[in-house]
């Protein structure tokens, strides 16, 4: 029986193949194309594909989207000189998404994934880095490799599209890897509370001392858990989408998350984001990227 799922997200990839090339210079070539014909750089925070919305309900089609910070009128970009966004493109419908401003951030442990593909996560949170705020997931999460992630592709948090994707860290199976870290451009504020309405108290390194420890995700929920040292070697998992990763300088948790949680936000005794789960090992226990290997990669990812 074929998953309807998977062909949905096959779908999308060729309609992304079809209308921006496989390329870095055809994407360029595309986006100035399309900027020829009236749409403007300006107030536009990315591109990407997803379901055809109307009347905010899926139509089974595929669409391309364009996220922007003010969502006009025809009538209105008539007045500016502006035309219109077309209302196809390369044969595929197009969306025009208006990027959500002055809403509170989603609670850490939100589902969260790419509109592009089927593999669902959790949210990490929001964080400023660099004077801009983004959203943080795992990079098989919000750029699963098997569908070709390009930057601009939608991030939908939740039941909806709420950011564009930036950057990641690429995952590939078999690879040794530290860090499975993705960011996704946001105008939503940035976390300042855990979903118990305790304070977010900032960032701070991974320390085995420092719990128990708390993690979030969308599918198993709230689970608390004993700290254990940063693994020395390698932790084997199956990553859905890519194969098996092997994880290096990881730390694990004494209680095992779920298929859904990857990205999940793991919080120390005081508050503290101190990680981010990845997974589960066959001993049931979840595989930590602690803060202080994720905070120069993110650094790194935010600058590109």
């Amino acid at each position: 029986m074929t998953d309807p799922i998977d062909d949905a997200s096959k779908q999308l990839a060729r309609a992304q193949a079809f209308a921006l090339g496989t390329t870095a210079k055809a994407r360029a070539a595309a986006l100035a194309a399309w900027r020829a014909r009236g749409v403007t750089p300006s107030g536009i925070r990315g591109f990407g594909f997803g379901p055809q919305l109307v009347a905010k309900k899926a139509t089974g089609a595929t669409a391309l989207r364009m996220h922007v910070a003010d969502k006009l009128s025809p009538a209105a970009l008539g007045a500016r000189g502006l035309r219109a966004f077309p209302s196809t493109v390369a044969g595929i419908p197009t969306d025009v998404v208006e990027t959500a401003r002055g809403a509170s951030s989603p609670d850490p442990g939100t589902s969260i994934k790419s509109a592009l593909g089927s593999v669902t996560g959790s949210l990490a949170c929001i964080i400023e880095i660099g004077g801009k705020t983004w959203v943080l997931g795992a990079s098989h999460v919000l750029a699963p490799s098997n569908v070709g992630p390009q930057c601009g592709d939608s991030i939908w948090i939740g039941s909806g599209p709420k950011a564009a994707l930036e950057a990641w860290t690429p995952v590939a199976p078999f690879a040794t890897i530290h860090v499975d870290a993705a960011i996704a451009s946001t105008s939503l504020v940035a976390t300042s509370v855990w979903p118990d309405d305790t304070s977010f108290a900032g960032t701070r390194a991974y320390d085995p001392g420092n719990g128990p420890f708390t993690f979030y995700g969308a599918t198993s929920g709230t689970r608390s858990a004993d700290g254990q040292d940063i693994v020395a070697g390698n932790v084997s998992l199956s990553v859905p989408g890519v194969g098996v990763v092997l994880y290096a300088g990881h730390a694990l948790l004494g209680k095992p998350s779920a298929p859904g949680d990857s990205g999940a936000a793991v919080r120390d005794v005081d508050g503290y984001l101190v990680g981010m789960v990845i997974g589960s090992t066959t001993d049931g226990r979840a595989c930590v990227t602690p803060w202080q290997a994720m905070e120069p990669v993110l650094e790194s990812l935010a600058s590109t």
